[in-house]
């Protein structure tokens, strides 16, 4: 049941994915059996991967952490902590997510596994980004792709360039990726986060009314209301939402407001790449709709998580913002 339910977790609706976990781990709890209940809860937590579902996942990567620190399974044990600091980076919780990212790679290094090891080394690309440390992001950024293509991971280009895209986004170097990107974004039309990174790195590289075409195209067609509740979710709204900035659209900004605004306290977390805090990609939005007042709100609360997670190119987005408004 939890391998069908995981298998569901891009096609099927929420609604199905919660109802058939939940069976899942209900059947694994009726068991007795710690060791199927870790899986269950690590099927799950993949499953249901939305930003509606965080306060759910968290309670079960935290279980799922303490069974299977009971047991001596390290595959089960590297898979829970993987998704618990997937969980505490969406919380904005950096101290939680660098404690299980810290045990993910040593259980990586133990377990020599190349999906582990390969995953070790794309978080902390993720991870150098938050923190501002450009260079090393560079540096690992290529030696995981390396290791991804040297042992046989099928998705090693594809998590190489959205990583990469999100290293020059946030260094205002985004319009470089533009023709890649475009032929990517042809490769993949099933991927809506990539067309919207690519809409945005038509943006950057000074394609502007092809970008916002793209966006007016996918806000009038229904494609942006209807993107997929999954874990890309909010990466593709925050790159929808800095076009409509930037192309002064208060209708379209207002509507994605609309969307993002119960997210206001997370951050914008891809499972491979951080996009900052919602509430400044908020901000945006509210300014755009002509809402100064609370666009100063949503980014003096960006500029709080920013300093809570220690992340500089995140805290003087926000500030340079503010000082937008003094």
């Amino acid at each position: 049941m939890g391998a069908y339910a995981d298998e569901l977790a891009f096609t099927a609706p929420l609604d199905e994915r919660m109802r058939l976990t939940d069976e899942a781990v209900e059947r694994a709890r009726r068991s007795g059996q710690p060791v199927l209940v870790i899986k269950a809860l690590n099927h799950r937590f993949n499953a249901i991967w939305a930003p509606d579902t965080l306060s759910t996942r968290r309670g079960d990567a935290a279980e799922a952490c303490r069974l299977a620190m009971q047991g001596d399974d390290l595959r089960d044990r590297i898979i829970a902590h993987g998704f618990a600091m997937a969980a505490a980076v969406e919380s904005a919780n950096i101290d939680d997510a660098d404690h299980h990212l810290e045990s993910f790679t040593a259980l990586a290094g133990q377990l020599q596994l190349a999906v582990f090891e390969w995953g070790a080394h794309t978080h902390q690309v993720w991870r150098s980004i938050v923190a501002g440390d450009f260079d090393r992001a560079e540096d690992v950024l290529g030696k995981a792709w390396q290791f991804g293509l040297s042992h046989g991971r099928p998705e090693a280009d594809l998590v190489h360039t959205t990583q990469r895209a999100a290293l020059r986004w946030i260094q205002g170097r985004l319009g470089e990726e533009a023709d890649e990107l475009t032929q990517l974004a042809s490769a993949w039309p099933g991927l809506p986060t990539l067309q919207a990174t690519h809409a945005l790195a038509l943006l950057h590289s000074g394609q502007r009314q092809p970008a916002h075409q793209l966006l007016h195209d996918a806000w009038d067609s229904g494609f942006i209301a209807r993107l997929p509740a999954d874990q890309s979710y909010l990466a593709g709204m925050v790159h929808w939402s800095e076009i409509a900035s930037a192309s002064g659209d208060a209708p379209i900004a207002t509507g994605i407001y609309a969307l993002l605004l119960p997210y206001a306290d997370r951050l914008s977390y891809s499972g491979t790449a951080v996009y900052g805090p919602v509430a400044h990609t908020l901000g945006l939005l509210a300014e755009t709709s002509g809402d100064d007042e609370q666009a100063v709100i949503h980014f003096h609360e960006a500029l709080r998580i920013a300093t809570e997670i220690r992340s500089p190119p995140f805290a003087a987005r926000s500030e340079h913002q503010l000082e937008r408004h003094d």
